[in-house]
């Protein structure tokens, strides 16, 4: 007569594992998966970073316009100059860099004023966001590049060039 563990062990052998057959369609799986998955993630993460930077220019562009309306003047600026200003002093509230952190930003703000003549109050600013020196080795946008705004509301990537679609 047959016991109850016995009958069970006759119609279940044991596995000790996988067989090859289906190790090998698990890694085609997961491969093909990766090969779709990864450029996603790319393509997400740079939309991400270029927003970084688009949002950058316009939150820096409308504090320029603030300090425009009660000095009239804009404030040249760059990384240097920044990091070298008083504390207290009009550079000090503004930053150079893209996100909310200097760790964790892609890009770095510079501003410069466009003068008719030397001495002009008719002067117009333009900002420019460039990739960061220390993430260009991980994250170079070579579609859009640097970013540029200015205060007459022109914009664009590059060194000047017309903003590239998809990027603004």
């Amino acid at each position: 007569m047959l016991t109850t563990t016995r009958f069970v062990r006759l119609i279940r052998p044991k596995h000790a594992g996988f067989t090859l057959i289906e190790v090998m369609i698990t890694v085609a799986v997961v491969g093909i998966l990766a090969a779709v998955a990864i450029p996603s993630y790319d393509f997400a993460i740079k939309r991400a970073r270029r927003a970084e930077a688009r949002t950058a220019l316009m939150q820096m562009m409308q504090m320029q316009e603030r300090y425009f309306s009660v000095m009239g003047t804009y404030l040249a600026f760059d990384r240097q100059t920044i990091l070298a200003a008083a504390k207290g002093s009009d550079l000090a509230r503004f930053k150079w860099y893209s996100a909310d952190t200097v760790a964790t930003s892609h890009y770095e703000l510079d501003g410069s004023l466009n003068c008719p003549s030397a001495g002009s109050a008719a002067c117009s600013l333009s900002l420019r966001a460039r990739q960061s020196r220390a993430y260009v080795a991980m994250f170079k946008d070579t579609q859009c590049g640097d970013y540029w705004l200015q205060s007459d509301g022109n914009r664009g990537n590059g060194n000047g060039g017309a903003p590239i679609s998809g990027c603004w």
